[in-house]
């Protein structure tokens, strides 16, 4: 069973136990463990913003990269202008 610190006064507390026995501070095991999930759950979701925003951007780009009247100059493209 794995122990966590209480946050008032420093007793090591199981990870599930509703209250510290010392002190009697609530959820000292459930509060350290959401802190923990929320962080995991904070990164996942700047990690998919990042990921979308920089989706968008290759699109935006990809689209913007060629005006409408010009086409892209290439190998053989003087010998299709006959």
């Amino acid at each position: 069973m794995p122990l966590v610190r209480c946050e008032v006064c420093g007793n090591k507390v199981a990870h599930n136990a509703a209250s510290c026995p010392k002190c009697g501070n609530p959820s000292v095991g459930e509060s350290s463990t959401n802190r923990v999930r929320n962080k995991r759950y904070a990164f996942r979701a700047l990690l998919i913003v990042l990921v979308v925003v920089a989706a968008i951007y290759v699109v935006w780009s990809a689209i913007g990269m060629f005006p409408k009247n010009e086409l892209p100059k290439g190998p053989g493209a003087s010998q299709n202008q006959r």
